[in-house]
């Protein structure tokens, strides 16, 4: 009764309001605002605000009565614990993992999203070229879509950088863009767009269908970043307008939108190819690119030079500098769109798996690089590399009880005995690293702050101090320019 009350106190604030001018406001806010309070504002805004109209203008909202409006919506969103009802769990830990899942990682860098997307769905496929039983996702993509990988990023990317500059776009924006590119066609922006965006009565029953007892917790902006506030006009007009709260997502749709689209249409054949040929040239690549006096040696290489005995699983690369090495697994694991959308942490179950099987290869391979004094190293760092950032892996608290719930309890024990010595980090995280790694600041001294630290965050923002490099010391800067640079001809 007190969160149903609340509910309608809230309604008759926020229907005072128009959508969009919460929306922008929002947006203008974007510095002083954390993303979780963004989110939640515009979740409870696009539930209660009047819709408006095409021919109304936006209303500016003072800061400070916005303001008031953010904590309230915040508030609400935050005090609705009815997050989980299995009693069979850690309850307040699922709530914030669920929470941290579905808001922390609001926090997005387009720029790199667009640059690992252009080579994890493009160029890396057509390196490796079509082999036999390997998908050539570039085609595939055009041919399910209508519109090339390339078109897809560009759109993304034009749409991404007006929003960030200005809060809001309309088609005829786009109509604009199409008069000085000759690769993009209006209809092809606005089928992109659709894909991207969705309308405020659409994204309001989307939550509600995705997660019926409390769609207030949990709403679709990683699928549909971009809004439109009204209803009424039909997506074929040339009258839509276009807002996005939380900009910065729609490089993140952009690169996790191409992956879920294969994992859709082509299920484990597109992620044990993706898994293995794909990920992995993609770490191989960063590595690569964080060397200086060090070898870095893939699996072909170690069976070439050592004959390993059955059992032992061989890494994917060993990153090696003296009598100090670093042992790499690869796992593609994600989030499962669960998480995300629904809260359903049980979902979580099979990333948990590929976790494990990775921690305990690495473990394995430690023990048995040290007992015959493989490459002379003397001591080795594990590292396991996932495609998306998992939250709560990487804090011993949190994991312990992933680990617990998820493994039996022989596996569990063994888990967090590996898990000690393991270090896991996303692509995104090694990227972030190696922007800053030079000859005088190695991979495994970043590395092992990072490890010893426990605060990732900490440790980049350090180095950023310090050095004053930024996204254009990254080895993806380039593919970000080749993006944009192909926009006008």
């Amino acid at each position: 009764m007190y969160q149903i009350n609340k509910q309608f106190n809230l309604k008759t604030i926020f229907k005072n309001y128009k959508l969009e001018s919460i929306l922008f406001g929002l947006w203008s806010l974007k510095e002083k605002l954390q993303p979780i309070q963004v989110a939640c504002t515009t979740t409870i805004a696009i539930e209660f605000c009047s819709p408006g109209s095409y021919d109304d203008s936006i209303s500016h909202i003072a800061e400070e009565k916005l303001l008031k409006l953010v904590r309230k919506a915040t508030q609400f969103c935050l005090e609705d614990n009815t997050i989980c009802k299995d009693s069979s769990v850690n309850k307040i830990f699922y709530t914030l993992f669920s929470l941290m899942a579905n808001q922390f990682n609001l926090i997005s860098n387009y720029n790199y999203d667009f640059a690992r997307a252009l080579l994890l769905y493009k160029i890396i496929p057509e390196e490796i070229g079509t082999k036999k039983n390997k998908l050539d996702l570039p085609s595939l993509f055009e041919k399910d879509k209508g519109y090339s990988i390339e078109d897809y990023l560009r759109v993304c990317f034009i749409a991404s950088a007006a929003i960030n500059g200005s809060g809001r776009f309309n088609d005829n924006y786009f109509i604009g863009v199409e008069s000085i590119t000759d690769s993009i066609k209006f209809d092809t922006m606005n089928k992109i767009l659709s894909e991207l965006s969705v309308s405020a009565i659409h994204y309001r029953r989307e939550r509600r269908r995705i997660n019926l007892t409390n769609s207030f917790k949990y709403h679709p902006l990683f699928m549909y970043p971009i809004i439109r506030p009204w209803s009424k006009i039909p997506i074929h007009s040339k009258q839509k307008r276009y807002l996005s709260p939380l900009p910065n997502l729609i490089g993140h749709k952009a690169h996790f939108g191409l992956y879920h689209h294969f994992l859709t249409k082509y299920h484990t054949k597109f992620t044990s190819f993706f898994g293995k040929e794909i990920f992995e040239c993609y770490v191989e690549k960063t590595l690569n690119s964080c060397r200086f006096d060090e070898n870095l040696f893939d699996e072909d290489d170690i069976k070439e030079k050592y004959k390993i005995p059955e059992g032992v699983k061989i890494p994917d690369f060993l990153f090696i500098n003296g009598n100090n090495g670093i042992i790499v697994e690869c796992k593609a694991a994600v989030l499962p769109l669960g998480i995300y959308t629904s809260g359903n942490v049980k979902d979580f179950k099979s990333t948990v798996e590929k976790i494990y099987i990775g921690v305990n290869q690495t473990a394995n391979f430690e023990t048995y690089a040290l007992e015959k004094s493989l490459f002379h190293v003397t001591k080795w760092m594990r590292l396991v590399i996932t495609y998306e950032m998992l939250w709560g892996m990487s804090s011993d608290i949190l994991s312990d009880i992933l680990i617990t719930d998820f493994k039996k309890e022989n596996e569990a024990k063994k888990f967090k005995e590996e898990y000690k010595g393991v270090l896991i980090l996303s692509i995104s995280q090694l990227d972030d690293i190696q922007q800053f790694v030079t000859k005088n600041c190695s991979l495994l001294s970043i590395l092992n702050e990072v490890s010893n630290k426990n605060n990732f965050l900490d440790v980049i923002r350090k180095l950023s101090a310090e050095t004053g490099r930024t996204f254009a010391d990254s080895h993806l800067f380039k593919y970000t320019e080749e993006i944009t640079d192909n926009l006008l001809h």
